[in-house]
Parts: structure tokens; C-alpha cells; sequence
């Protein structure tokens, strides 16, 4: 159909742009060649019906309407009328059908389209139902940490496997300016207990609590103005440096000194400075093309810690650095301890060894 045949054409361009080394190493090229050919070719076969089946009712319906009226006048004349009489009903008839048509074209058309995209609105629909229970974001919209952050019987599955809990009756304290690191193995649930402590999933039972207040809909704005965040992969926008660290901030209100010195900590302010031919002026490409990952997540910690957040999350931030860099990074993260409240997930124990409290995850 025109819906799956779009859907088919937009994913194998997806993929053919997110794996491109992958399918050039792998010679996977030609059949993508093909999948998108066959998908292109079917969607503007529907392309074409939509459009034709939008413009051919019109000359049918102006066939059909100037004919009545050439029949009517051949009637008229025929019965006798005089011509005084005929030429103000053509003239009636065949201004109002040079009004009418083009409206009720326009109309048909627009039931076209209609129906053409019900399908990829039936598909969006349930996406964009709001919920009818109004947000008071007025209503304790701040959020004061002077103590600790608790989780208190976090239940936690995916929707997809429902049965299996991630976390089950999850427990943990986090004390202000303490650090925590977390490990596990993979698919041990450490990326998902970070991001309901984020407040990005809602778990199925349990609360998030910030001195004794819950984290709901109405502060989580709040919550997310002292959290910084450091993900596994970092996104990184076709921008400078500078306005990449100092993320989401206009250009003319960076503070330069405040972006100097968050990439100090992250130990990428010489690699900046020296290598780079305009500083922090250099632009880093669509999704950071001239940077290496390791330089990417480097970036990611500047971020993070540019708005000076009171408590800052680490998920696998030093997996993509050399042992030397990470062991420099691990450094700067320990001038900050017991300045801020540093919760880290990590593969390697090298990572947590200097955390007040080690939590590990079994799967």
C-alpha cells in the first residue's frame, strides 16, 4: 500500500545512512539499491493514482455540465422560444456552472486526499491523544534536594515482555554529594534504573522520591533544570563546539569562560585548542563526523557539567575512552566529589573504585 511503501523507502534509507560502513564492507549495497527501487517505484504508482483520480473527475463533470447546457439550448430552440428568452437561461445555467465546478472539484479533491492519508492517520493517532487531566505545572514545580534521592519499590518491565521485570521491588538511597556507581552486566537493568532516576520511564510500581517529594508530571521541568546527563552516545548538532557544550543555550548568551572550563574537566579543552584550526568556533559536522568517539562523549561530559547540575548521571560515559583518558576523566570526576551527587554506570569496576557506594546488578 502507499503507507508501507513509504514506510519501507524512508527505513532502508535510514539504514543505509546510520550503516554505511557496514554495507559497503559487506557488499549489502545493491540490495538496498533494490528494496528502495521497488518500494519508490509502488509509492509513486500511488502517487500518481492519488493524483490522477484528484483531477480526472473534473473534466468529466465539466463534460458532462456544459453538455446538459448545450442540450438545454437545443431544446429551447427547438420548442420555439425566441432568442431574447433562451440567452438569459444559458446565460444562468452557464454561469453557475463556471462557479459551481471549480468548488466542487476542490471539494472532491480535498476527499481524496483524505482518504488517501486516513490510513498514516488512523497509524499517528493514538500517538497524539492527549490525556484530558490537565498538568497544574504551577503546583509544586520546585524540586529541593538537600538530602537524598530514594527509590522506593521500583517495579520496572517493558511493555513487549511485560512478565519480566527489570527491576523487582528495587530499593536504594543516594545521599547529597555522595557518589554511586553502578555495575553489571549487560541487560542487568542499569540503564533502565538511570533513566526512571531521570524520570524518563514511569515504573510500573514505586516512586522516585527527592527529600520525601515524589517525582510526577507537574516537576519533573524542575527535576531536569539540576540533573546533567551523560549518555552511552552522544548527540551532537551541525554547530561549533562551544554552542554543542553549552547545549539548547542561543548563541549570544554562552558563557565562553563557563565552556573553557567545563571542557578543562573533561580533558578536551587542548585537543580544542591546538588541534583544532578555529578553536571553539570549529564546527563539528552533521552528528560530529570530524570528531572520534571518544572525543564525542569528552563533549558530552563538558555538557553535562556546563549548567552546573547539583546531581550528575553517567551512563557508560568513559566506554568509548582509552584506558589513559578515562583514567584522566575518572580524576576530574573525583575533584568533584563531595561537591555534587555523581551517580555511575559502569562495565568496568575501574570506573566506581573511587565511588562512596558500589551497587551491583544481577540479571
Amino acid at each position: 500500500s502507499f503507507v508501507e511503501a513509504n514506510e519501507v523507502r524512508y527505513q532502508a534509507c535510514s539504514e543505509v545512512l546510520g550503516g554505511i560502513k557496514d554495507i559497503i564492507i559487506n557488499h549489502a549495497g545493491k540490495q538496498y539499491i533494490e528494496k528502495v527501487d521497488q518500494s519508490s517505484r509502488l509509492y509513486s504508482l500511488h502517487l500518481a493514482t492519488k493524483e490522477t483520480l484528484g483531477q480526472v473527475p473534473l473534466h468529466i463533470v465539466e463534460t458532462i455540465g456544459y453538455g446538459c447546457i448545450i442540450i438545454l439550448a437545443i431544446v429551447l430552440v427547438i420548442s420555439g422560444k425566441e432568442i431574447s428568452h433562451i440567452l438569459p437561461i444559458l446565460g444562468l445555467y452557464g454561469i453557475a456552472a463556471y462557479r459551481m465546478l471549480p468548488a466542487a472539484q476542490n471539494i472532491y479533491r480535498a476527499i481524496t486526499q483524505i482518504k488517501f492519508s486516513q490510513n498514516v492517520f488512523k497509524s499517528i493517532r493514538d500517538e497524539f491523544l492527549l490525556n484530558n487531566k490537565k498538568i497544574d505545572y504551577k503546583k509544586n514545580q520546585k524540586i529541593v534536594f538537600e538530602n537524598k534521592i530514594q527509590l522506593k519499590n521500583i517495579c520496572f518491565s517493558y511493555a513487549s515482555r511485560s512478565s519480566n521485570l527489570i527491576l523487582d521491588h528495587f530499593n536504594l538511597i543516594i545521599s547529597k554529594n555522595k557518589t554511586i556507581g553502578i555495575v553489571g552486566k549487560s541487560g542487568s537493568g542499569k540503564s533502565t534504573l538511570m533513566d526512571i532516576m531521570l524520570g524518563l520511564l514511569q515504573p510500573q510500581r514505586g516512586k522516585v522520591l527527592v527529600d520525601d517529594v515524589e517525582l510526577n508530571q507537574n516537576n519533573i521541568q524542575a527535576w531536569y533544570q539540576i540533573v546533567g546527563y551523560v549518555p552511552q552516545s552522544i548527540y551532537l548538532a551541525d554547530k561549533s563546539i562551544a554552542e554543542n557544550i553549552a547545549f539548547g543555550v542561543e548563541k549570544d548568551q554562552i558563557d565562553f569562560e563557563a565552556v573553557k572550563l567545563v571542557a578543562q574537566q573533561a580533558q578536551i579543552d587542548d585537543f580544542i585548542m591546538q588541534k583544532l584550526p578555529q578553536g571553539y568556533q570549529t564546527k563539528v559536522g552533521e552528528r560530529g563526523v570530524m570528531l572520534s568517539g571518544g572525543q564525542k562523549q569528552r563533549i558530552g561530559i563538558a555538557r553535562a557539567l556546563y549548567k552546573n547540575p547539583q546531581i550528575l548521571f553517567m551512563d557508560e560515559a568513559t566506554s568509548a575512552l582509552d584506558i589513559e583518558t578515562e583514567y584522566a576523566i575518572n580524576e576530574a570526576i573525583q575533584n568533584l566529589n563531595g561537591k555534587k551527587t555523581i551517580v555511575i554506570i559502569a562495565h568496568r569496576e575501574s570506573a566506581v573504585k573511587s565511588c562512596d557506594q558500589v551497587i551491583r546488578l544481577i540479571s
